[in-house]
């Protein structure tokens, strides 16, 4: 990875996929691979949605551990560095109430039932 600044990789992801329309990879991309597993054996699709589940937790896990980092070490972040005086200098957690039960009827609102 000498020579450039990094992104060269992520470039190429980006644009692998320019000259293919979205019609055409948008139904093949998941779901009949999904539905061939499920076909094959209840067990092997466990295992499937199992691994598929701990790639999805320790990916959480690890970008939480990279929060964490840029926080305690002040990382400088778009011209911004990191940290806790973010909160402070906004007024803290809860500035205003008002959001705070827009956001709680608005979330708590599927969990009621019909």
């Amino acid at each position: 990875m000498s020579g450039h600044n990094g992104r060269r990789p992520v470039h190429a992801l980006l644009t692998a996929f320019r000259g293919i329309p979205q019609w055409f990879i948008a139904p093949r991309r998941p779901s009949p691979s999904v539905f061939a597993l499920n076909l094959l054996s209840v067990k092997m699709f466990g295992e499937a949605e199992f691994g598929l589940a701990a790639i999805k937790v320790a990916t959480i896990v690890g970008f939480m551990a990279v929060a964490v980092w840029a926080i305690v070490v002040g990382h400088d972040v778009g011209g911004h560095t990191a940290g806790f005086h973010n909160i402070a200098e906004s007024g803290g957690f809860f500035p205003a109430l008002a959001p705070v039960f827009a956001l709680t009827s608005a979330s708590s609102c599927p969990f009621g039932g019909t």
